[in-house]
């Protein structure tokens, strides 16, 4: 969207926030930004996976999320809601325009109260952590840009065990970034660590209508960040000993020849180190 139409959005998201903060528990969704990611899932694996990623930002709280991987479980939920099976569900979503996607992680900042982050993520099952919202600690790299034609700034931060660059624009007065980024005084449309296995580019911003931001209801294992990072860790290191942890069996997967398969040993990827 052009920026007279974007500061007027934001003007609107105070007073409208305000409202909602008043009328209703759950913050509106006002800006939604469209970002390219590109991530790798292991230190073996040669291509990198790709998916589209949104930011929802409300008036408290926002939003990081797959988009497909969001549409393809609503898809999923709606079809089951009215009485479909789970044949029905993979006709629904063979029919669909979401793809497959490796990105099944959501990050909602400033939920379940301000200050707070949590996440979930699935892995057989649905893991969620909530933990303290940590921001990070920027250096201005005194360099600019234009990204989504805005003008940008540079800036850099050591962050949960990574180097990050990132380009924010003042343009956008929302302190807010992709993933767990944020802390700027401005919207963060650029990020990429240093070692290039996650990356997050800005590929559009609009003016969402303002629905009310999802909010985990689903059932959940709940667990701390380093427990979810150890089966991430076990899924790609021992994918027998991780089904057997989290779903109670030992997977074993056959060749055409009728001989076991055997799975190699992958040192996982993940955003914190």
């Amino acid at each position: 969207i052009r920026k007279p139409t974007l500061l007027l959005v934001l003007a609107v998201w105070c007073i409208c926030g305000h409202m909602a903060h008043a009328q209703q528990p759950v913050p509106q969704t006002m800006t939604r930004i469209h970002y390219v990611t590109k991530f790798f899932l292991y230190e073996e694996q040669k291509t990198a996976n790709e998916d589209e990623a949104i930011l929802d930002i409300g008036s408290k709280v926002s939003h990081f999320y797959s988009r497909n991987s969001v549409a393809r479980e609503q898809i999923k939920d709606s079809v089951l809601a009215a009485g479909g099976s789970y044949s029905d569900v993979m006709n629904a979503l063979g029919r669909s325009v979401y793809p497959q996607t490796r990105m099944k992680y959501q990050v909602w900042k400033n939920l379940p109260s301000p200050g707070m982050l949590t996440f979930t993520d699935e892995l057989l099952k649905k893991f969620r952590y909530t933990e303290s919202l940590e921001t990070p600690q920027w250096t201005l790299a005194g360099k600019d840009s234009i990204i989504a034609d805005y003008p940008c700034q540079q800036a850099e931060t050591f962050y949960r065990g990574r180097h990050w660059t990132v380009w924010f624009t003042p343009d956008i007065p929302v302190s807010e970034g992709p993933w767990k980024l944020h802390g700027l005084p401005g919207l963060i449309l650029q990020a990429e660590d240093s070692e290039h296995w996650f990356s997050f580019a800005c590929i559009e911003i609009e003016n969402a209508p303002y629905n009310e931001l999802a909010v985990p209801d689903k059932k959940y294992v709940d667990c701390t960040r380093k427990e979810y990072e150890d089966l991430v860790k076990l899924f790609w290191e021992a994918p027998d000993a991780f089904t057997q942890k989290v779903a109670g069996f030992k997977g074993q997967g056959f060749g055409a020849d009728g001989r076991p398969l055997t799975n190699p040993e992958r040192k996982a990827l993940l955003l914190e180190k």
